[in-house]
């Protein structure tokens, strides 16, 4: 008969195992260092996106230099930032589609 060592359970080896991002980096962003208690200010919203089906927004954080794609769920504090970039963003399309049909009444 052969003894074998006791394997440690799955729960204390994914305890013991280092936290992975998909590509494999560590990666530090503002929200992973922070407790509950903890925020981070926006600076500015730079740019939206939707990943299955959930508009993400791209945040410039203030004393932070890399931006982060963040779903409106985390962006409690910036709804006022958000609208601001959305209205200018829905001003940028209409003056888009003037200056089409301008230069197509030009023609």
């Amino acid at each position: 008969m052969v003894k074998r060592k006791k394997q440690p359970s799955r729960e204390k080896a994914a305890a013991a195992a280092p936290k992975r991002t998909k590509n494999h980096k560590t990666k530090t962003n503002p929200w992973e260092a922070a407790s509950a208690d903890e925020t981070y200010e926006v600076e500015e919203v730079l740019a939206s996106q939707y990943t299955l089906g959930v508009k993400n927004y791209e945040i410039k954080w203030v004393d932070y230099p890399e931006t982060t794609w963040e779903p409106l769920s985390n962006l409690v504090g910036a709804v006022a930032l958000i609208k601001v970039f959305e209205d200018a963003r829905k001003q940028a399309e209409a003056d888009a589609k003037l200056a089409a049909i301008a230069l197509k009444s030009a023609r």
